[in-house]
């Protein structure tokens, strides 16, 4: 098709309104093939997806890259259950700041989160709840990711 450059609105998925969740399955599906070889992150504004992108762990990978919109999955008994977009975002929240106190964010590996590094060096939070005021400042959601395709 001579595609060199797949642009996505990482917000598409806010927009499904059927009941059997057909365009959110999609943009998951989506989602998982950014991990594929064959295409290259150029930019995004979520650190959520950065994150995501560089690990490729399968068991996180769609609540880190996916804080944009609901997920939804069938438990055990085949009831289905949703995950909404703050608490996946919450626990890319919690998964960075675990980067950060284990010392994991360097000049090689995460190297875009050093801004954030630097700033909770500067000024420590006093609390939980500025410690979350910080994040949602710093770790937004995020709106597009640009990737070259191989």
């Amino acid at each position: 098709m001579g595609l060199r450059y797949l642009l996505v609105d990482l917000n598409a998925a806010t927009i499904d309104k059927d009941p059997r969740r057909d365009l959110t399955k999609r943009f998951e599906q989506l989602l998982s093939t950014f991990k594929s070889e064959k295409l290259e992150l150029i930019q995004t504004d979520s650190l959520c997806l950065r994150v995501a992108l560089e690990e490729k762990n399968p068991t996180t990978y769609l609540t880190l890259a996916g804080v944009n919109y609901e997920s939804y999955m069938k438990d055990a008994l085949g009831k289905e259950t949703s995950i909404n977009r703050g608490e996946k975002q919450f626990q890319c929240y919690n998964h960075i700041l675990s980067l950060i106190k284990s010392e994991k964010i360097t000049d090689t590996k995460y190297p875009y989160l050093l801004p954030l590094v630097k700033y909770l060096d500067q000024n420590p939070p006093k609390d939980q709840a500025s410690m979350i005021q910080i994040f949602q400042s710093y770790v937004n959601h995020g709106w597009l990711a640009l990737f070259r395709i191989k």
